[in-house]
């Protein structure tokens, strides 16, 4: 899920900015049939809408990337809970959130802000069926080995002896207990003791 805002300095990029904004759509719309339907697509293929979502979807067109704050995110910030409402407006499928993190210290403060653009979908009667969290163990940059992003709930850590180390991030750990107690319907609770009891 992407959003691309139009720079306040820059009207005349509106029609670029929807033309860029809407092409998160196309490969769903490939799927479905209704772009390219010599591909074979059809609407039976489309059964659950999977979207990312991360701090650096959203962008000025030709421009920087909004920014966002927990407490003071940039007024061009499209809340989550939006763009799910425009995807399911668009497609009517059950949805997923397949991928979202945030990386170091805003770990905790982007899984508070997940769980309230959750909830919020949730009173709409938006079949959103599950977050996933990625990673879960931190990663290393694509290009860059050595460099690790702190982003997973566990971070990663060379030991002694070139051991590899796995350290809990504990703040981000509590976020997310505290995320699966607001929703017992889907009984995370288990699931997260299960992943947490060892630490």
């Amino acid at each position: 899920m992407i959003h691309v805002a139009v720079p306040r300095d820059r009207p005349e990029l509106a029609e670029t900015a929807l033309s860029d904004h809407a092409t998160q759509f196309e490969a769903y719309n490939i799927m479905a049939g209704w772009r390219h339907p010599e591909l074979g697509g059809a609407a039976k293929y489309l059964d659950i809408i999977g979207c990312n979502f991360y701090h650096d979807n959203q962008w000025f067109c030709r421009g920087a990337y909004v920014s966002w704050h927990e407490e003071t995110p940039d007024p061009d910030w499209v809340p989550l809970h939006r763009l799910i409402q425009q995807v399911y407006k668009r497609y009517q499928r059950p949805m997923i959130i397949s991928e979202t993190s945030h990386y170091g210290g805003n770990r905790p403060a982007w899984m508070r802000m997940i769980t309230r653009e959750v909830q919020q979908v949730l009173s709409q009667q938006i079949p959103l069926l599950g977050v996933c969290l990625y990673p879960i163990l931190d990663r290393s940059d694509w290009e860059n080995d050595d460099h690790w992003h702190n982003s997973g709930l566990w971070d990663y850590q060379l030991g002694e002896e070139g051991r590899h180390l796995r350290v809990l991030a504990p703040d981000y750990a509590a976020e997310i207990q505290r995320a699966g107690q607001l929703f017992p319907q889907a009984s995370p609770n288990k699931v997260f003791t299960t992943v947490l009891g060892g630490y």
